[in-house]
């Protein structure tokens, strides 16, 4: 409940600081975006919060939190392209990540049964993930080496959770533990090349992609993981809802 309270508490700082540099800034499109994608996951916490306080352990497959996480993820996606003039994205690029996007709804539909969330879920992450992917070339975020190290991890993930199915129980452990290693190594490796992003000039396009893939993939992080995992990735995620504002703020200030 803590962590929810901060979450809320900090979406609603997020939101009321984006609409101001919305009503300063001349290009402020992604702005608006940005803020309504704040707005749409505050709405998303609410709803869950009260859930499990009225509806403690009751489990529902489909619920006005998910609609309003598929929102949440368009806008993001919607913002990100905005803010970097909507530039052509790469076809080989966007098959990758729409295969990796897709290999993580069969994996949801294994581990939960919930064929229509994960699908429509799958569509709109789906989306941000290509996004995301696409402006990490766009601005030169990384150098062609790390690029092709997350395409590594990515495909090592689905690798290793996909063969979960198949093993026997005793190395069901290992493998998620491995899984998880892989997780919080990149998560690790992307938050230290945003802090490196943020201190240089003249990059806030680069430093605005860095800051959304981070987003999409601490989400990845939580959507993978369980137990204590799930709770540092969880608190993770809270903590990358600022880097996104620190980001775009970066962005009025260079426009």
């Amino acid at each position: 409940m803590i962590g929810e309270i901060l979450q809320l508490l900090m979406l609603l700082l997020l939101l009321i600081v984006c609409f101001r540099y919305a009503r300063r800034a001349e290009d402020n499109l992604y702005l608006i975006f940005t803020a309504l994608s704040f707005a749409t996951l505050m709405l998303s916490d609410l709803y869950y919060l009260t859930h499990s306080h009225l509806r403690e352990g009751m489990r529902v497959p489909f619920a006005a939190n998910d609609i309003a996480d598929f929102g949440m993820f368009l806008l993001m996606s919607t913002a990100l392209s905005t803010a970097l003039g909507r530039r052509r994205q790469r076809t080989g690029v966007t098959i990758a990540a729409m295969a990796f996007a897709a290999a993580n709804v069969a994996l949801w539909i294994g581990w939960s049964g919930e064929w229509v969330r994960d699908i429509f879920g799958g569509l709109s992450y789906g989306w941000f993930i290509c996004v995301c992917f696409n402006s990490l070339y766009q601005t030169e975020a990384l150098c062609r080496i790390e690029r092709t190290a997350l395409w590594a991890a990515c495909a090592l993930l689905i690798a290793v959770q996909t063969a979960g199915f198949f093993v026997p129980a005793g190395l069901k452990t290992p493998l998620n533990t491995g899984a998880t290693g892989v997780l919080a190594a990149v998560e690790i490796w992307l938050l230290a090349r945003f802090l490196l992003s943020l201190r240089r000039e003249h990059r806030a396009d680069a430093t605005l992609s860095l800051g959304f893939t981070g987003y999409m993939w601490v989400t990845l992080s939580m959507y993978m993981s369980d137990g204590v995992a799930y709770v540092v990735f969880a608190n993770a995620f809270t903590l990358h809802l600022l880097l996104v504002l620190l980001a775009v703020r970066k962005k009025v200030k260079a426009a």
